[in-house]
């Protein structure tokens, strides 16, 4: 089917960008439909700095790791709405070449998913809200009802949004009926450490990019990328059953 064309985990998926700045956000989504076990869709939005990229990157690559938990995943990104000129003046790097583009007519075909996206001004970018705008098909329908998604983002510091931004963003899965399946603090104690900067909170996992987009993720941001993979695969499984 169109939409599980590109199963195949990226390549370069296992290592972090080298770039200063790279522009990309996901989609996850999960499947189960003529599969024995279900797939996790990570859906990227595109204007992402080079912290926010790693991240993103990173904690899809561990989504992979939900096979642990019998579910397959698919790795996507959404279209830009950007011009190129403007994508130039903002000296935004090619899109990554190794990830396709979801088509948001299909994408009722995932069991699934696990957005991520960059925070602008306390909300998804716009790039992300296109996407879910062009979903309107799927609302009337009611084709998403039922379906489960995780939710993990990146803000350029601590106060930028690291809450509001997936907060926000919910509205978009209740109107689809989809549920909501936050990270809580099933992270534990690294939820609590004061001794560093870091992103994430009870609605999902996160990242600190830092003003210049030059900070990379901690090991206690990967580490709540995981968890996040990990809990909604397992509720995408139980929902499949």
């Amino acid at each position: 089917q169109a939409f599980m064309r590109h199963e195949a985990v990226p390549s370069g998926l296992h290592t972090p960008t080298a770039s200063c700045k790279q522009w990309f956000m996901p989609i996850i989504v999960l499947r189960h439909h003529c599969s024995p076990s279900p797939s996790m869709s990570v859906v990227l939005s595109q204007s992402l700095l080079a912290s926010a990229a790693k991240f993103l990157r990173h904690a899809s690559y561990l989504l992979v790791l939900t096979h642990a938990v019998a579910c397959r995943m698919l790795l996507l990104q959404v279209a830009e709405t950007l011009p190129a000129e403007v994508l130039a003046k903002m000296h935004a790097p090619e899109k990554p070449t190794d990830v396709p583009i979801i088509d948001p007519h299909i994408i009722d075909q995932a069991d699934g998913f696990v957005f991520g996206f960059p925070t602008r001004f306390g909300m998804m970018c716009a790039q992300m809200k296109a996407f879910f705008d062009a979903t309107g098909g799927h609302w009337a329908k009611g084709s998403l009802a039922g379906k489960a998604a995780g939710l993990f983002c990146s803000t350029a510091t601590q106060g930028g949004g690291q809450e509001t931004t997936l907060l926000t963003t919910v509205t978009q899965l209740a109107h689809h009926g989809i549920i909501f399946v936050p990270s809580g603090y099933g992270t534990g104690p690294i939820m609590f450490g004061m001794d560093a900067p870091r992103g994430g909170s009870a609605y999902g996992a996160g990242c600190l990019a830092g003003p210049d987009g030059s900070r990379q993720p901690s090991e206690v941001e990967l580490e709540q990328a995981l968890y996040t993979g990990k809990n909604v695969a397992t509720v995408v499984k139980k929902l499949t059953a």
